[in-house]
């Protein structure tokens, strides 16, 4: 699909709303292609930060998360909002599945190839001398499943915020780790995992979908020796060929949600085999790395169409 074909055609003029915060840094233009082809096939944008409390949601035909980058800390209200917009307009991703792809549990639901998993539940520690204990018993679990460096993540989270690698036999990881402990599970679930050092060089790759097509990929890349693969950090990304398998997989998975997203992006890390795991489903508001597709601004904007001429249950 180019931005000059033929566009989906519709008997009104459409209003979306491709929804941000009102944080959103000058630099973050990755969106831009998308305007240019929804505007140029006639639709009405607006961007409005999820939480203006004077924007009238009910006057939008569509709207759609994109930049809401900053309701990790307040998750609650942001899920309060998509309440709101379900209520007086079409939301998507539909929200069953934005709510269920909130929390990183979600993850225990998928049947596809992961990183092996060890879920630590919220709880309260007293104390230091507490949080060293269950540092030490992670530990030792880690060491029991042969894992000699392990990375841990809260459950609800975005940007590497409450992340952690850490070495399974050295003491000063063990008690970084015992203070990360006392930080987050108190409010979080944390997710335990090995730590695939094959991060620092190859990076995080990611399978991009819309409305259940494969449209492109691509490679974020860390800075040397980090993991943390965002652009706040340093990272770079670059168009990726996503083998065909790994497609077909990522495909299949997207398939057998309950409800068919209008955008998918599938996170994986490559194991040391060369082999992929999967490491997130993003369904909420993922960066699309429309600059690294020229054609990929075009097929969101004609699946956007589709869904406000026929709109998905």
């Amino acid at each position: 699909i180019s931005s000059q074909a033929t566009p989906y055609p519709l008997r009104f003029k459409p209003k979306v709303a491709l929804v941000t915060c009102s944080n959103l840094p000058d630099w973050e233009v990755d969106d831009q292609p998308l305007w240019q082809e929804l505007r140029t096939r006639s639709v009405e944008l607006v961007t409005p930060a999820w939480d203006d409390q004077n924007f009238d949601w009910s006057s939008c035909d569509l709207v759609i998360p994109r930049t809401t980058w900053d309701y990790q800390g307040r998750w609650e209200n942001f899920l309060a909002w998509m309440e709101r917009v379900h209520q007086e307009s079409t939301l998507l991703n539909p929200i069953e599945l934005m709510r269920w792809n909130l929390d990183k549990r979600y993850l225990k639901d998928l049947r596809i190839s992961q990183p092996q998993t060890e879920w630590i539940e919220q709880r309260t520690l007293e104390n230091l001398k507490e949080a060293e204990q269950l540092a030490e018993q992670l530990c030792q679990r880690c060491k029991k499943l042969g894992w000699t460096r392990a990375f841990i993540k809260p459950h609800i989270g975005a940007s590497a915020v409450g992340t952690l690698r850490f070495k399974t036999d050295l003491i000063e990881d063990q008690n970084r780790l015992a203070e990360h402990l006392l930080q987050w599970t108190p409010t979080h679930t944390l997710i335990l995992q090995p730590y695939l050092q094959t991060v620092e060089k190859n990076g995080e790759f990611s399978a991009i979908f819309f409305s259940g097509e494969f449209s492109h990929g691509v490679q974020k890349i860390p800075v040397a020796g980090d993991y943390r693969v965002q652009d706040d950090y340093g990272a770079s990304d670059r168009p990726w060929t996503a083998p065909d398998e790994w497609v077909e997989c990522c495909g299949d998975l997207i398939s057998r949600l309950p409800v068919m997203p209008l955008y998918a992006r599938c996170d994986a890390l490559q194991n040391e085999d060369g082999t992929f795991a999967l490491v997130e489903l993003e369904l909420i508001e993922p960066s699309l790395f429309f600059r690294h597709d020229a054609q990929s601004p075009a097929r969101f904007a004609e699946a956007i169409l589709e869904r406000i001429a026929a709109p998905h249950p």
